[in-house]
C-alpha cells in the first residue's frame, strides 16, 4: 500500500514504478496468505490440503515441461521435485493420514 501511495505522489516514470511495486506487494501478500491456509490444511490433515497440493504439483509439472521444451534446463530440477511431491502424496501412509483425521 505504501508503494502505491508513493506512486500517486511521485511524478513521471518513478511514480509509475511505485504503483507497480505496491500492486505486486499486495499480490504477494495474498499469495502468502493462501499458502499459509494450504499449509494449515496439510498440518491438520485436511483432505482438501492434500488434493490442492496434488493439483498444484500436476500444474507445475505441465508448466515446467513446457519450459523445458523452450530450453530451460533448470526445469529438470522442478520436474524432479514435482515427481517427488506426487509420489509422496500418493504413499499409503500419507493417504491414510489424510483419511483418518477429520
Amino acid at each position: 500500500m505504501i508503494g502505491a501511495m508513493s506512486g500517486m505522489m511521485g511524478s513521471g516514470m518513478m511514480g509509475g514504478f511505485g504503483a507497480v511495486a505496491g500492486f505486486v506487494s499486495v499480490i504477494m501478500i495474498i499469495a502468502a496468505v493462501i499458502e499459509f491456509v494450504i499449509a494449515g490444511g496439510l498440518f491438520s490433515g485436511k483432505s482438501w490440503g492434500r488434493i490442492i497440493v496434488i493439483v498444484f504439483a500436476i500444474i507445475d509439472l505441465i508448466i515446467e515441461a513446457a519450459s523445458l521444451l523452450a530450453g530451460n534446463v533448470f526445469g529438470i530440477l522442478a520436474i524432479i521435485l514435482g515427481i517427488i511431491v506426487l509420489y509422496y502424496m500418493w504413499r499409503p501412509h500419507v493417504i491414510s493420514y489424510f483419511k483418518s483425521v477429520r
